[in-house]
């Protein structure tokens, strides 16, 4: 393994888990073939989603949102 550091990221090691430990390889079509299926798009929005509650902080500095504050939403909208 070249890069083993990847591994403390758990994202990258659900996808390695998930998708390449033990499974077979070949061709120029593999990546394309796996991109489609509906296992891997549940994958990549679960890991979008950690990204980004992850990086709360930076993404709302990124938009321009870092100087709002959290306030709670009134029971009455969420209906």
């Amino acid at each position: 393994m070249r890069n083993r550091s990847l591994f403390k990221q758990p994202e990258y090691s659900l996808f390695y888990l998930q998708f390449m430990e033990d499974k077979p390889h070949e061709g120029n079509q593999t990546w394309q073939h796996l991109s489609q299926t509906q296992e891997y798009k549940a994958w990549s929005g679960y890991a979008f989603e950690n990204i980004c509650l992850k990086h709360i902080p930076q993404i709302k500095k990124a938009l321009g949102f870092a100087s709002f504050r959290k306030q709670p939403i009134p029971e009455n909208i969420l209906c």
